[in-house]
């Protein structure tokens, strides 16, 4: 078993928790995170580690970005989407995360 800072509490995946620890130490040391794409079979915990990443994603400020989630099912129409979350959020300058989950 892997015990390591980012991902405690979370039982199995020791793998994919060593993979993607070395992703949030480079984003401490950098700020850059490159988007991840997580893909399993239901169960498996991928919205548990996504939330997990979200919350050791921290800003210029050392405090967590404001992390946004939203189910990707949900998402009916794509310009209301850029205008609502990425305009304002992603390309307005402020730190956020962005979580889509349920991208099918």
């Amino acid at each position: 078993m892997i015990k390591n800072k980012y991902f405690e509490g979370i039982i199995g995946q020791d793998r994919v928790k060593q993979s993607l620890s070395f992703y949030l130490d480079g984003h401490k040391e950098t700020g850059i995170l490159k988007p991840l794409f997580l893909s399993a079979a239901r169960g498996q915990g991928k919205t548990t580690i996504a939330r997990t990443i979200g919350k050791n994603l921290l800003g210029s400020d050392n405090k967590p970005k404001k992390f946004i989630e939203l189910n990707g099912a949900s998402v009916k129409n794509l310009r209301r989407f850029i205008e609502s979350i990425i305009q304002p959020y992603i390309s307005g300058g402020l730190e956020s995360t962005l979580f889509i989950d349920e991208i099918h």
